[in-house]
């Protein structure tokens, strides 16, 4: 239900878009890493939340396989992106709707970066059937080019 949801709200503005001239705004935003503690349950939570547990026990239990990529972005980028699109001149724009794209790895790659940080830490991998199942179907990467020459995005991890 939620990606068709998403699917039938972008549809949605793009008609009254079209129809009625509404200046209508929409963006698919990959997997989102944030430094904030919440109620984890997502697809790409890992990523944030394998800090928490390596810092308190040193152990995470990763609920995906160790090489199921998944594109991420930081979430102030996400609020940077989002900004930045809203205040985009509607002349420039040549669609509702517009994806985001950050950086893709898989959570092996991951875990190895974040054993720079936290060397001791011990990862179990363990997937969760429905987990992976999400996961699978997710796109390996997404395509941004039409955010960047359209109003501009650039995502840039070099300032990580």
């Amino acid at each position: 239900m939620y990606g068709v949801s998403k699917v039938f709200n972008e549809l949605l503005g793009q008609y009254y878009h079209d129809k009625y001239g509404v200046d209508f705004r929409a963006i698919r935003y990959p997997g989102v890493i944030s430094s904030e503690k919440y109620a984890f349950n997502g697809t790409t939570d890992y990523s944030t939340e394998i800090f928490f547990h390596a810092l308190e026990s040193n152990y995470y239990k990763c609920w995906l396989q160790k090489d199921q990529a998944l594109p991420m972005i930081y979430v102030d980028d996400c609020i940077d992106a989002t900004m930045q699109y809203l205040r985009a001149d509607k002349a420039v724009l040549k669609r509702t709707c517009y994806n985001l794209c950050g950086v893709s790895f898989t959570p092996e790659e991951f875990v190895k970066e974040v054993k720079r940080l936290i060397p001791d830490l011990k990862v179990d991998y363990e997937p969760c059937e429905r987990r992976s199942a999400i996961a699978s179907g997710w796109p390996r990467s997404l395509n941004d080019v039409n955010a960047r020459n359209d109003w501009g995005w650039k995502y840039d991890i070099s300032t990580y």
